[in-house]
């Protein structure tokens, strides 16, 4: 067990796959948490059991009590960690806003954008509530639940508004299995948390399809540079990505798990279209963020779909009943064009025009 000086209550709810496998992995960083239940019956499983049926087989150590009342869940916690469905985050906020005092820092761990609104998580609270803007962190990375719950080497990027925040919860959070890393780019965090689910369906789909290796990695560098694209360049918002997030933990490490990985919802689904099956059935089966936050990528890019083609194909398949095939064909036949999504400005221009003169100038006088 990883030991601290300093021993904190947790209140993280609702007790999701993630969700618990957080639980598990504080409580054993000798925190005490307390572990929220929409169900009462999943309570009392709770109780019988000290597993949550979301991450069945793995146990909970005795510092974590389950509650089903919020206002007894987050009374007196020094921080309050929130993982509902990114569809269904606003209603849980509304549920819980009151109980939670206005200092009391806020860890988001949901992943997803608001659909119609295209707000990201914290802007949902900050919206209800700016004066939090100080208090709240969100919590991303390729973390498999049931690996990390299992004590599995793990890391995640703490995103905070606040730095001093930030530090303060990656020294509470921080263990020998869980690595935590701070930044102050929550934009750029939480757009990479979204947008990843939407590109890990494609890879369902192309590993559905048995592409080659190659294949792959060539639909995972340009969707990775799409989703960057939008993060970096996000129209409609004074606040913007950093282009080093999405090559970071919260960006490539996430996107590169949810792509790979086949126990991963939105990789598992697009698997199962290829397969045949339908939206519908498929939406039916599991939650799938990946299927909601496409239909926010695809009005963020509006009007330039032709510089996001792997997005805009998605859509067609998972919204328009395109063949799968046939645009998937159209995708990989496109034209190619620069692999830079902005220009990097006069003074990098100037600089290449600078080396390729003292160059060619090089080269002339050994001629000579």
């Amino acid at each position: 067990m990883f030991k601290d000086k300093e021993k904190i209550t947790i209140a993280v709810g609702p007790a999701g796959a993630w969700p618990s496998a957080f639980t598990k992995v504080m409580a054993e960083r000798n925190h005490n948490v307390r572990l929220f239940f929409r169900n009462p019956l999943d309570l009392e499983y709770f109780q019988s059991k000290h597993q949550t049926p979301r991450l069945p087989g793995i146990e909970m150590s005795p510092n974590v009590k389950g509650f089903t009342d919020v206002k007894t869940w987050i009374d007196g916690a020094e921080l309050v960690a929130l993982g509902p469905p990114s569809i269904h985050f606003r209603e849980f906020w509304n549920t819980v806003k009151t109980s939670v005092k206005n200092k009391t820092d806020i860890l988001i761990l949901s992943k997803g954008l608001e659909q119609i609104t295209h707000l990201r998580m914290s802007e949902i609270i900050l919206q209800t509530d700016s004066s939090r803007i100080d208090h709240i962190a969100v919590l991303s990375g390729p973390n498999q639940a049931q690996e990390v719950a299992e004590g599995e080497l793990a890391g995640a990027t703490l995103a905070a508004y606040n730095k001093s925040t930030g530090n303060r919860l990656q020294k509470r959070l921080n263990s020998k299995s869980f690595n935590v890393y701070t930044s102050d780019d929550v934009v750029g965090v939480e757009i990479a948390a979204a947008l990843k689910n939407v590109l890990a369906l494609g890879a369902g789909m192309a590993d559905g399809f048995k592409v080659a290796s190659s294949t792959k990695a060539f639909y995972l560098t340009r969707a990775l540079g799409e989703i960057t694209a939008i993060g970096t360049t996000i129209r409609n918002t004074p606040l913007k990505g950093h282009e080093s997030t999405f090559i970071g933990l919260a960006g490539c490490g996430d996107f590169s798990l949810s792509c790979y990985g086949g126990n991963t919802r939105n990789h598992w689904a697009g698997e199962r279209i290829v397969e045949g099956w339908s939206v519908q059935k498929i939406l039916a089966a599991k939650t799938l963020e990946g299927y909601y936050a496409l239909q926010t990528a695809k009005d963020l890019i509006r009007g330039e779909e032709d510089q996001y083609p792997i997005i805009s194909a998605l859509y067609g398949i998972w919204y328009e009943d395109v063949p799968i095939r046939g645009n998937i064909n159209q995708l990989l036949g496109r034209q190619p064009v620069k692999e830079q999504f902005k220009d990097k400005g006069f003074g990098f221009r100037t600089t290449i025009f600078l080396m390729r003169m003292l160059h060619n100038l090089r080269l002339s006088h050994i001629r000579k």
